[in-house]
């Protein structure tokens, strides 16, 4: 309803103004980017790729996958 009215949500405002001033993005918008976003030096993003990368060697080893019989 706050969508099609075109207003903000009262506790979204109020949380704006708690924090200095208003700000573009909605709660919910500000969320979801500190959770897809993250601020994390390089390595930490290259050891997590690599140990992506060992898990999934790891499991094609352990449990190879089969062909099924005709």
């Amino acid at each position: 309803m706050e969508a099609r009215l075109g207003i903000a949500c009262p506790l979204t405002v109020w949380e704006d103004l708690a924090r200095g001033g208003v700000r573009p993005d909605s709660f919910v918008g500000r969320w979801v980017q500190r959770l897809l976003f993250y601020r994390a030096p390089e390595w930490v993003f290259t050891a997590a790729y690599a140990a992506w990368a060992l898990a999934t060697l790891a499991t094609l080893w352990l449990v190879p996958p089969r062909r099924k019989a005709r």
